[in-house]
């Protein structure tokens, strides 16, 4: 018979305790909202529980996540609002190179926009008019290719990656 699953709120300072666990293997998660787990060094994912047994000190390590802002300006620099703006990563699927969104959002009535919840990475910032068909990239290309890469780390803001729009 497979354990129960218990879940716990941490306190303040990020402790927790889950008490009346039956021996068994278990699977560990940990969420927060804006942070991620790292795959590498970010605790154990499974603790095996023996009879009578009190495990101390399991962390569970996350990270914050990061953001990319900026404006969306047409070629006299006034701000556009209303345009949707990607963070996009670039993934190879069977040789062929996809983009994978990592966020999204619109600029606001002051061309402004903010894409959050990013997890560390290169990513190509992509924006669209309203009913326009091609978007242009960061810097203000229109092909891809031509795009400006960002790195951004965890934790991080990256502001003023504007596009000038045409």
């Amino acid at each position: 018979i497979p354990p129960t699953a218990k879940s716990v709120t941490t306190d303040a300072d990020g402790k927790f305790t889950i008490a009346g666990l039956v021996p068994a293997r278990y699977a560990v998660a940990a969420t927060r909202t804006l942070f991620f787990r790292p795959r590498k060094g970010a605790g154990p994912d499974t603790i095996n529980v023996s009879p009578d047994q009190r495990l101390r000190d399991v962390q569970i390590l996350l990270m914050p996540t990061a953001v990319i802002a900026g404006r969306i300006v047409d070629e006299n620099r006034e701000p556009l609002r209303s345009v949707r703006v990607e963070a996009l990563r670039g993934e190879y699927r069977d040789g062929i190179r996809t983009w994978v969104a990592g966020a999204q959002n619109t600029s606001d009535d002051r061309g402004e926009y903010r894409l959050f919840n990013l997890q560390p990475g290169t990513y190509y910032v992509r924006a669209t008019l309203p009913n326009a068909t091609s978007p242009l990239y960061y810097p203000g290309v229109p092909d891809s290719q031509d795009a400006s890469p960002i790195q951004i780390e965890a934790g991080g803001e990256l502001g003023a990656i504007d596009v000038q729009m045409r």
